[in-house]
């Protein structure tokens, strides 16, 4: 790696893991922001839902304002922005001003995480420059996860909520400060057409992924989900008729039309959905009655674990078999390591749990990293923006499912909203078979995903996986 490479992947991987403070820390922030201002149930869910909409309502708009502006001044906006949506969350006297700034941040958020990624593609093409800066930035997330939820629960014990927010406004200003010293002032800008259908599609896809993610309470948000059904299908129409009869309309599927980049982008869906992470710290406050920073505290090894297998597992593996059989080869890895929770039972200490989420963890984010690498690499020329946002729809899409389906398999017959104290033995047992459940389920979709591979290359001419046997 060069040493220009080097400034941009470091640049590239301090603005992503500033762009997480936000989505990182708002699980901590939010009881404490709900009690000073007075929200409701209703509002504290909406609230909570509003940065994974916002980020997919702009997933596609994003690429299309770097192609136009130039990714440098796309980040520096787009980190002012984020300061501009933290200081508004910072003094909001009320809901309305919290939820305002929230998506003024989800928003900015992912255009800098979309935009990053472009940038990484651009700056190291392909070789082992590609390997080591793709593996380099997937360390960022699992070390985000690891560090802004800690950092956010110290921050509430000593001091008012409103300084979290206003930690962001700092952070976004370093981010705007970053790009502009260390990223190419000469990103080349490229002319785009209308902003409608770009927009139309996002929305489609987050009324989608939003009735998905809504399924383990269908019960109690039918109207939600029969409106984002709603939504999206009458988006993705209108998407589709403007595009039909307008030959120059900006959304396009062109930049994801080559051999095996849809298979691969269906991977990077795949590999999201099974992040079980989060129902194994749910799991440990419900069923061994961790508080939210303990079980922050006792997922710190899985975390870890994510962060070497960005690193090393995965740039082992493509280095040695190439990005494309490298993915396949740790989606089988993810199923083997999934298969140790069918061995939880009611007498299964919480190490346990913790060393089998730890073993997961090493291999989801390898192979996480690989599916990234693989499909930003077959990336057309002039196109990495746009496959960058197909990446990052293929990303969030895959969160939605893994919460609609494990939030019915692992959390349905258990009262979360009660809080732990109100869990009963036999909702515990429940929770314990869901996970065991979800173990199963995880593991039959990884090989079934590697099996999707294996069965999608022999049918590509063998010039057009070439691209994916070089590291």
């Amino acid at each position: 790696m060069t040493a220009d490479q080097r400034r941009i992947v470091i640049a590239v991987c301090v603005v992503y893991f500033l762009s997480l403070l936000m989505i990182g820390g708002l699980a901590f922030l939010i009881t404490p922001m709900a009690d000073d201002l007075n929200l409701g149930n209703g509002t504290v869910q909406y609230i909570l839902a509003i940065p994974s909409v916002v980020a997919l309502v702009v997933v596609f708009s994003a690429g299309q304002i770097a192609s136009r502006f130039g990714s440098r001044r796309t980040i520096v906006f787009a980190g002012l922005g984020f300061s501009v949506g933290s200081l508004i969350m910072c003094a909001a006297p009320g809901s309305l001003m919290v939820q305002f700034g929230l998506g003024i941040c989800a928003a900015t958020a992912m255009t800098m995480q979309i935009v990053g990624v472009s940038l990484l593609q651009k700056a190291t093409v392909k070789g082992e420059a590609q390997v080591s800066a793709f593996t380099t930035f997937g360390m960022v997330a699992p070390l985000a996860f690891l560090t802004i939820p800690l950092a956010t629960s110290r921050i509430l014990t000593i001091t008012n909520w409103r300084l979290v927010p206003l930690a962001w406004v700092i952070g976004g200003i370093v981010i705007a400060i970053v790009a502009h010293r260390r990223l190419d002032p000469r990103s080349e800008t490229v002319p785009v057409g209308e902003w409608i259908t770009p927009l139309l599609a996002g929305v489609a896809v987050a009324g989608a992924a939003r009735a998905i993610a809504q399924l383990g309470n269908a019960e109690e948000t039918p109207q939600l989900i029969l409106t984002s059904v709603l939504v999206a299908v009458l988006a993705g129409t209108a998407c589709a008729l403007i595009v039909r009869r307008r030959q120059s309309a900006s959304f396009s599927t062109s930049a994801i039309r080559g051999p095996m980049m849809r298979p691969m982008l269906l991977g990077v869906t795949l590999v999201t959905f099974v992040q079980l992470l989060t129902y194994v710290i749910i799991a440990l406050q419900f069923i061994y009655e961790f508080s939210a920073v303990s079980a922050a505290v006792a997922t710190i090894p899985a975390q870890l674990a994510g962060i070497l297998g960005a690193k090393f597992l995965a740039k082992k593996a493509i280095k040695r078999w190439g990005s494309f059989n490298a993915s396949r080869g740790l989606l089988l890895a993810i199923a083997v390591t999934m298969l140790p929770l069918l061995a939880l039972t009611d007498s299964t200490p919480a190490w346990l749990l913790v060393a089998i989420a730890t073993a997961f963890c090493f291999t989801t984010t390898a192979a996480l990293t690989s599916f990234n690498t693989d499909v930003m690499r077959r990336s057309p020329d002039g196109a990495t923006e746009e496959v960058s946002s197909f990446r990052a729809a293929s990303s969030s899409v895959g969160a939605a499912i893994c919460a609609g389906v494990f939030g019915i398999v692992i959390l349905s017959r258990t009262p979360i909203a009660a809080g732990a104290a109100a869990i009963t033995a036999a909702e515990s047992a429940d929770m314990l078979n869901g996970l065991r459940l979800a173990g199963v389920i995880s593991a039959c979709v990884a090989v079934a995903g590697a099996a999707m591979l294996t069965f999608m290359q022999r049918r590509a001419t063998p010039e057009s996986t070439s691209i994916a046997r070089t590291a």
